[in-house]
This record gives C-alpha cells, structure tokens and sequence, in this order.
C-alpha cells in the first residue's frame, strides 16, 4: 500500500484541549487497524449503509451511533 506523509507541522493550538483529548481517543482506539479494516469497519455502520447509494453526506447526529466506538 502507500503510505501518506507530510513535511508540515501541525498546529495544535487551534484545538482545544477537549478536542486533542478526542484526537487522542481516536487515535488510540484506531492505531492497530489497516486502511482496509477501518474501510470494512466503516461500511459495516448504519450511517454508511443508510447514505451511501446516494451519495449523500452522512448527518453529523448520525456519528453517535456507531458501533466501532
């Protein structure tokens, strides 16, 4: 696969520490899985399989009922 790098450093600062804190909860719960297994995570949630024949963005409320978390 191909693996995507940047030469830029990030601004943490224009997050708040309660954002870093989900970044790094994210970062943490998925940091063991491939793009492949977050791909077949992710089409496994109702939120993708209710939007994504019609290409339609997926509701933001729609983020607190996945199962992966």
């Amino acid at each position: 696969g191909i693996m995507l790098t940047s030469e830029a450093r990030s601004d943490l600062s224009l997050f708040s520490d309660k954002e870093l804190a989900v970044l790094d909860t994210v970062c943490s719960r998925l940091k063991q899985y491939t793009s492949s297994d977050l791909s077949r995570l992710s089409h496994n949630e109702s939120a993708w399989l209710n939007h994504h024949m019609g290409h339609e963005r997926i509701p933001f409320d729609e983020a607190f009922t996945l199962k992966a978390f």
